[in-house]
C-alpha cells in the first residue's frame, strides 16, 4: 500500500448516460464519490436519436436533461458541471457519437455502467456493446462501474485502488492516472507478479517515489 501524496490534478469527468439503471448508478458513483468539487469539472453526456419515438418519456433527452441538471445543480451553478445532449449522426453508431461528444467536451476520463437500456447480458460479466467499444477504441481512460456502492458506504469514506504494475509504459501510465484521481483519504495497492525478469525491489523504490 502507498500513501496518496500525489498532487490532485483537475479532471473533467464525462458520464455517458442513456437513462438506464446501470448508467444512473455510474453517475451516482462518479458524482458523489469521485468528483472533487474544488478542482474538477463534471459532464453528463447523452446521445439521442429522434427516430426512436417509441421510447418512454423517462428515457428521452428532455426528461434526462431535467433530471441530471437537478442532480448536479450546485456544480452547474458554479459553472463546474453541465448536461450535454447530441443528436446522433446517422452515418455513425451511437457509441462512436458518445466518444466524439466526450472528446468535444475535453473529457479526461469517461465513466459508464456495465450495460445500457437493454440490460445485462446472459453472462453478467460481459459488458454491453457500447461499453465494449469504448473500452477498446477510446484514447481516453474508461472507468466501468460494476459495483455501485457509494463512497459514503466505505470504511473511512475511502476507496481502495489496486494497480497491476510491472514497470511497463502502460502500467506506469495507469499508476499516474489513478494517482491523479485519488482523494487524500484513499488508498492504493500495487500488485506485482514475481517473475524472473521483474525487479521487485526496483518496483518498490519506483512506486514509493
Amino acid at each position: 500500500m502507498v500513501d496518496n501524496a500525489h498532487e490532485q490534478t483537475p479532471q473533467t469527468w464525462f458520464v455517458a448516460t442513456d437513462g438506464s439503471e446501470a448508467s444512473d448508478a455510474a453517475f451516482e458513483v462518479a458524482y458523489k464519490g469521485l468528483y472533487r468539487k474544488d478542482t474538477d469539472h463534471f459532464v453528463v453526456g447523452h446521445v439521442s436519436d429522434r427516430r426512436k419515438d417509441y421510447l418512454p418519456f423517462n428515457l428521452r433527452p428532455e426528461y434526462l436533461s431535467e433530471i441530471y441538471l437537478s442532480k448536479i445543480a450546485l456544480a452547474w451553478a458554479e459553472k463546474k458541471g453541465e448536461y450535454v445532449n447530441s443528436e446522433i449522426d446517422p452515418s455513425k453508431s451511437t457509441k462512436e457519437c458518445v466518444w466524439e461528444l466526450a472528446k468535444e467536451k475535453h473529457a479526461t476520463i469517461i465513466v459508464t455502467g456495465m450495460h445500457g437500456r437493454k440490460g445485462l447480458k446472459a453472462d453478467e460479466t460481459v459488458a454491453g456493446t457500447a461499453v465494449q467499444y469504448l473500452s477498446l477504441n477510446s484514447t481516453l481512460p474508461i472507468m466501468i462501474v460494476k459495483d455501485p456502492r457509494m463512497r459514503s458506504e466505505k470504511k473511512n469514506h475511502a476507496y481502495k485502488y489496486a494497480v497491476l504494475y510491472d514497470q511497463s509504459k502502460q502500467s506506469k501510465k495507469v499508476l499516474d492516472i489513478v494517482l491523479k484521481l485519488m482523494t487524500p483519504q484513499d488508498e492504493m495497492w500495487i500488485i506485482t507478479c514475481k517473475e524472473p525478469k521483474i525487479n521487485v525491489e526496483g518496483i518498490h523504490e519506483e512506486v514509493t517515489e
